[in-house]
């Protein structure tokens, strides 16, 4: 029976430390990415809504299909830059940005039978082909006449052209730019939704991601269930320890040694994520203009994550160390056996002690339950005087 109560502590106590240090990384990722308020927060300062405007245009000119309006707009050139930071400010990815971001969590979170929402950058591509027209206009008006020979003015490139015809119609070629972008390739369908919007094989999003529900609620309900895994095992090495103080002493030390860990753990893990980031920006083999904010939003989630994981662990410690204050605080002055009073156990192999502490009982030996009698000193009684 001892050895079984002994197994069973030896595998609580195991089990104990891997719930804890696995309950305190879960958690921390729960707190960082249960909402989506973390991840907005982490996206805004990142600047990456700053940046993205210009790297999905210039992107998007790239792969657009020859002859497309867009893929003769000069985006490298500042007066064109600025029409297309005017035509989708950085508020405006935001806020779309941040409406998929919500109707996501809320079809994660199940209030939401399915992935719900809708982008309408129509009012920015109207935007940017006003804008252009107006480029154009400006461009054509400072530029020479051409001589009499060249060809009609329905040919002129409006970006890149020297010169304008003679008798050619200005108002009329920038107007033929502004419907160039308009009915051009570039955001030829300007409003997208979970059904439209397909990832890079073709499947509409929702159906790509349809299994995420269902891991998304398992992961939020691992985190409680760590936490109550651990204080099971916690009560139960608490009940299998040869006294109560000894078992609340031995989770107290688990306490503080899986709290240690963490912390150094959790500041480590974002030392490294840094450092990983620093190369990932520095590197040379990415062709994404976007390489500084991304590197900024993953240090900005690792430090979330960081902040999380060193707060649990500092709990830990502070708990356990409370615990053993306590213990040493309530100490008995003197341990007694709690069977026998302090009396003699009839038992030659039985512990005549129960210490306070975690060291072994004192085993009392068959010798030392002898009790001798006492001795009395008697007086030889007097005789009687002789009777004559």
């Amino acid at each position: 029976m001892q050895f079984l109560r002994k197994a069973a502590l030896t595998a609580a106590a195991s089990l104990l430390g891997i719930t804890l240090f696995s309950f305190g990384l879960t958690w921390s990722l729960y707190q960082v990415f249960s909402t989506p308020h973390q991840l907005k927060t982490s996206i805004t300062s990142s600047g990456l809504y700053d940046s993205a405007i210009a790297a999905i245009l210039k992107q998007q000119s790239k792969t657009a299909e020859p002859g497309g309006a867009s893929s003769d707009v000069p985006v490298n050139r500042p007066e064109v830059q600025k029409i297309i930071e005017q035509a989708f400010p950085p508020q405006l990815l935001q806020s779309q940005t941040e409406q998929v971001i919500d109707a996501t969590y809320t079809w994660l979170s199940g209030d939401a039978a399915s992935l719900q929402f809708s982008l309408d950058f129509s009012q920015a591509k109207a935007n940017l082909a006003n804008g252009l027209q107006q480029y154009a206009k400006q461009r054509l008006s400072s530029l020479p006449a051409c001589p009499a020979n060249t060809i009609p003015y329905e040919g002129v490139d409006v970006f890149n052209a020297t010169c304008v015809p003679p008798g050619a119609d200005i108002n009329a070629i920038a107007a033929k730019a502004h419907d160039d972008i308009m009915n051009g390739d570039f955001l030829k369908d300007p409003t997208l939704n979970a059904s439209t919007l397909k990832t890079s094989d073709g499947k509409p999003l929702q159906e790509q991601l349809r299994e995420a529900p269902g891991i998304y609620r398992a992961v939020t309900w691992s985190v409680y269930g760590g936490a109550v895994l651990a204080l099971l095992l916690a009560a139960a090495m608490v009940f299998l320890s040869v006294t109560r103080r000894v078992g609340v002493r031995r989770v107290a030390i688990s306490s503080i040694t899986v709290g240690a860990l963490s912390a150094v753990l959790g500041w480590l893990s974002s030392f490294a994520v840094h450092q990983l980031a620093h190369k990932f920006t520095d590197s040379q083999t990415s062709n994404t203009s976007l390489q500084p904010q991304i590197s900024n939003l993953v240090q900005s989630l690792a430090d979330d994550l960081r902040n999380w994981w060193v707060i649990f662990g500092l709990t830990c410690v502070v708990l356990g160390i409370a615990a053993l204050i306590a213990l040493h605080v309530t100490k008995p002055k003197n341990a007694i056996d709690l069977r026998t009073q302090g009396k003699p156990h009839p038992k030659s192999d039985a512990p005549d002690l129960i210490p306070s502490d975690d060291s072994k009982p004192a085993m009392a030996t068959r010798h030392e339950h002898v009790v001798a009698p006492p001795t009395e000193n008697k007086q030889p009684k007097p005789r009687p005087p002789a009777q004559g």
